[in-house]
């Protein structure tokens, strides 16, 4: 939503915890406070209070509906608002762009009807500490039955996402261990450029809901972003399933210790073999937040007890620690075949320094890889992705994408530079995700397998 009624904001400092480290932190709030809508698609008027009110005595019996919240109060509380068309100026629903992005499950006539909607039903949640996640759930089941008795969509105020029912059922319902939900079910992570050296940024939404905080990671290269909304993901699953954090922000992360199991079965999938059991991670609140930040507690993930001379190194040492890493080394004698394609990639360079010059004004995800020779000490080359954050006349600068074999003092993460006129190839990567280059590569992996 781009403007509120209110209801939120007022009460939102309530369930952020204050952080002081001076022991084992309890970083879950005293008091949850989270916002659902019932969205109405139909001509008709749908939603009544009356009705909902009743679904609430028989579904969630231990709450209170109220007209304001009571701090006295130590039972779940319930604060309705039935807005009508008027109302709807301020608390209107997502548009047609936004739905391309923050919709779910939604088929093209919904989000046309919701753009007409003529009523919303707000549901603002206070819940204590002691009712966990068992009560949340209860919370999820009631929004789904009452947007299956109507002609109507969901929508999740910390998240900023519209549901369809089924899409809504699947995600926010399925997938739970008794009493343990799977963290990314019930967030996002918003990626983007954060203007810093082409840098990206990956913050959480939604922990909220939980008593939780959200979790922030900083100035990381575009290419890493998929790895690094993973560790996100992994550091809230281990705050859902209540990991201790230490006065100093510590955190040991354990796969192998996760408590949900189905969640642990998919992560073992895709982990690598010189993964470490156990992964020191270092939290510690964010001193600034950016626009559209949630307004939620924010922990900032901390890479200084990492080694490495700079911090993508020290992020790319801790995702290798966390999920392992596989970086193949191909071995062949460049043919007439490579070159040849290496030459058709050098002609479109400079078309590519006009594209990645206007990339870095945008604050899309997409970026470009070039190859380039290293040195080693035995006087050849090591040939490695670059990604590059600036290119000023012939000099490329960019952050090495590659863990050299060759090189003992270079690291992946590390900042380099290499010369236009030694581009070996190039990998060009689009906000929507698709790609283009790396023909040389191609035909690299088709002579090696020739080979054996």
């Amino acid at each position: 939503m781009k403007y509120k009624i209110g209801l939120f904001f007022v009460f939102l400092s309530l369930c952020s915890p204050t952080v002081v480290f001076s022991k084992n932190i309890d970083y879950k709030s005293k008091l949850s406070i989270y916002q659902f809508a019932v969205f109405s698609i139909s001509d008709q008027k749908q939603l009544s209070l009356k009705q909902v009110k009743a679904k609430i005595a028989a579904s969630l019996s231990e709450a209170k509906i109220v007209q304001k919240y009571s701090k006295e109060n130590l039972k779940p509380e319930v604060l309705l608002d039935l807005i009508n068309q008027e109302g709807l100026k301020k608390y209107r629903p997502q548009t047609l762009r936004e739905l391309k992005y923050f919709g779910r499950g939604l088929t093209t006539g919904e989000a046309e009807k919701l753009q007409k909607s003529n009523e919303v039903l707000v549901v603002t949640f206070f819940v204590p500490k002691k009712y966990g996640m068992s009560f949340h759930k209860k919370t999820l089941n009631f929004m789904a039955e009452l947007g299956q008795g109507c002609s109507c969509v969901l929508w999740d105020e910390t998240t900023r996402e519209t549901y369809g029912v089924t899409a809504w059922k699947e995600r926010r319902l399925a997938y739970w261990e008794n009493a343990l939900p799977i963290s990314r079910f019930h967030t996002v992570v918003h990626f983007y450029k954060s203007g810093n050296k082409g840098l990206a940024r990956a913050v959480s939404l939604g922990m909220g809901k939980f008593g939780l905080p959200d979790v922030v990671i900083n100035d990381m290269t575009v290419s890493a972003g998929k790895t690094m909304v993973s560790l996100i993901n992994v550091i809230t699953q281990a705050m859902v399933e209540n990991k201790a954090l230490s006065s100093k922000g510590e955190m040991v992360l354990q796969i192998d210790q996760m408590q949900h199991k189905q969640e642990q079965k998919l992560l073992f999938s895709g982990l690598k073999k010189n993964r470490k059991e156990k992964v020191l991670i270092r939290l510690a609140p964010l001193k600034k937040n950016d626009p559209g930040d949630p307004n939620n507690l924010i922990l900032e993930v901390r890479f200084d007890h990492v080694s490495g001379k700079n911090l993508q190194e020290k992020q790319g040492k801790l995702v290798s620690d966390v999920f392992g890493s596989e970086d193949k080394v191909s071995l062949v004698k460049h043919n007439q075949a490579i070159n040849t394609a290496s030459s058709n990639a050098r002609k479109k360079l400079p078309k590519l320094r006009q594209e990645v010059l206007d990339q870095f004004q945008s604050t899309g995800g997409g970026y470009l890889l070039l190859k380039g020779p290293f040195k080693t000490p035995q006087g050849g080359n090591e040939w490695m992705w670059v990604e590059v954050i600036k290119w000023e006349n012939k000099q490329i600068s960019g952050f090495l994408k590659n863990e050299p074999r060759l090189i003992p003092n270079l690291k992946e993460g590390a900042e380099v530079t290499i010369k236009e006129d030694d581009v070996f190839d190039y990998i060009r990567v689009k906000a929507d995700g698709t790609s283009e280059g790396n023909e040389t590569g191609k035909l690299i992996l088709k002579y090696q397998k020739s080979q054996y």
